[in-house]
């Protein structure tokens, strides 16, 4: 095949034009440092690249929920630790109150500070936080504390003394679990009703609830009498409210079975789980009536509130008059009641060392994929500065070959 001169000038032209193209190329990554500028360049590590950066910017997300929940969690400690330095010095006082050299007007001045307490952690407890409620849960823009017709503490709407002394109880298990969840890389999941699955999300809010304590404690178990049948019972009753026990035949769920019911209920009470014993054998129709004792709600707030009316009470007053038997007992309620504080705090401890485990572990994941990161996008400088240097020697050269192979044209003479 014959090669002409026209043939040679334009192999010539597409040979320089790939060495400008390659050089300036070379010359961009040097200057800019990046080694792609275009998808089209290297599709598979423009792809790898785009998965590095979006895991880059998730994780930017994690760790900005992490410090979130960190700051949420620092301002609950800082809270929780006033409370319970106010509970130490609520504890002193009713320990001073106990003694029996103190006369009336003494308790008096002791309730009234122990009043002054109750408030100062009821004002605490609706601590405001950045524009949210610290220990509302979810209830993030109303105060989650407050008090019912009966002075009685309500957190979110609900008397906390109404409520049963069951985590598991439909209303108690929601006001604990209606708190804050964050997504921190543990993939959240969703379960048959469409609710977040706790265990994939961080829960870094501490709700009121568990803090203040529910439901209520027999101080002085109550009685119980044979109102119908020939049974006897005995034992004192430690059941919370007055209740009558009919002996009788219930069918649940297809199954008949014998037992003491409690007014409509469907299953039967074991009699002797609430302190009575009965002897003889039951019939059906057998009833017995028994009256709650001295009970007591279980938080904090109603706790020491109880405290300060039995301190108040006049020590001439019969029936009604202070008995420093059952301020003791009282107080036994309040130190299980304090215990859940510190329950709390050790709770906001466990949260924060886990915040402190996860910031490492995006911090880590973050160095590797940054390092992968440099691997595909970034230039190595030492190679790109030899590319470069050998395609402009080419082009270089390329330039002085042209003037052979390309001939003057007619509009070189004329010039």
């Amino acid at each position: 095949m014959r090669v002409t001169s026209k043939m040679m000038q334009r192999t010539y032209l597409k040979n320089v034009n790939s060495l400008t193209s390659g050089t300036q190329n070379s010359l961009n990554q040097l200057s800019s440092g990046m080694k792609l500028f275009k998808a089209s360049e290297n599709t598979a590590a423009a792809v790898k690249a785009y998965q590095v950066r979006t895991s880059l910017n998730r994780n930017e997300g994690y760790s900005s929920n992490l410090s979130h929940a960190d700051a949420v969690l620092t301002s609950s400690e800082s809270v929780l630790l006033g409370v319970e330095d106010r509970l130490k010095e609520a504890k002193a006082k009713i320990t001073q109150a106990l003694n029996t050299t103190n006369s009336e007007n003494e308790r008096a001045t002791i309730a009234s500070e122990l009043a002054s307490i109750q408030d100062q952690i009821f004002q605490a407890m609706n601590s405001n936080d950045s524009g949210f409620y610290v220990f509302g849960g979810s209830n993030t823009n109303s105060k989650p504390f407050g008090t019912d017709a009966n002075g009685q503490l309500t957190y979110n709407g609900e008397t906390l003394s109404t409520l049963a002394n069951d985590p598991l109880d439909p209303t108690v298990h929601a006001l604990s679990h209606d708190a804050l969840y964050l997504d921190v890389g543990l993939a959240p999941e969703l379960d048959a009703d469409e609710n977040v699955i706790s265990s994939t999300v961080f829960e870094y809010s501490i709700t009121g609830i568990d803090v203040m304590g529910y439901g209520r404690t027999v101080v002085t178990p109550g009685s119980a009498s044979v109102t119908a049948g020939s049974v006897t019972v005995s034992g004192d009753y430690t059941g919370l409210d007055d209740a009558v026990y009919t002996y009788k035949t219930v069918a649940n769920d297809g199954v008949a079975t014998d037992g003491w019911y409690k007014g409509t209920d469907t299953e039967p009470t074991d009699l002797s789980e609430l302190g009575l014993i009965v002897t003889g054998t039951p019939a059906s129709g057998d009833t017995i009536d028994a009256t709650a004792g001295d009970v007591v709600s279980s938080n904090l707030y109603d706790v020491l509130g109880e405290l300060v009316k039995e301190l108040t009470k006049s020590d001439d007053a019969g029936s009604a008059s202070y008995s420093v038997d059952r301020a003791e007992k009282l107080l036994a309620v309040f130190d299980t009641a304090v215990a859940t504080v510190t329950t709390q705090l050790t709770n906001i401890g466990a949260k924060t060392s886990y915040i402190e485990y996860s910031e490492n572990r995006i911090s880590t994941l973050d160095i590797n994929l940054n390092q992968k990161q440099a691997d595909i996008e970034d230039v190595n400088y030492a190679e790109a500065f030899t590319t470069f240097s050998s395609l402009y020697t080419s082009y270089q050269a390329a330039l002085n070959i042209g003037s052979k192979i390309i001939g003057p044209s007619l509009f070189d003479y004329m010039r």
